[in-house]
């Protein structure tokens, strides 16, 4: 399913690494990339935190539950 985004990905990775530099950040044109991107780059221990809407959360959900 896709969704206009209200932002544009890349300007919402300037706006946190503007905030907090230290954060490992991912800015992908998908959903599933992103998760992929991000599940390639976490070491053990990492957390993987995905913010958006309820969409966002959503596909994201049924992208890690088809992982394992």
């Amino acid at each position: 399913q896709s969704v206009t985004r209200g932002l544009p990905a890349s300007d919402m990775a300037a706006m946190v690494e503007h905030l907090a530099a230290d954060v490992k950040l991912i800015a992908a044109s998908t959903i599933a990339d992103a998760c992929r991107q991000a599940c390639a780059s976490v070491d053990q221990g990492d957390r993987i935190i995905i913010f958006g809407s309820f969409y966002t959360v959503a596909e994201a959900m049924r992208f890690f539950a088809h992982q394992q």
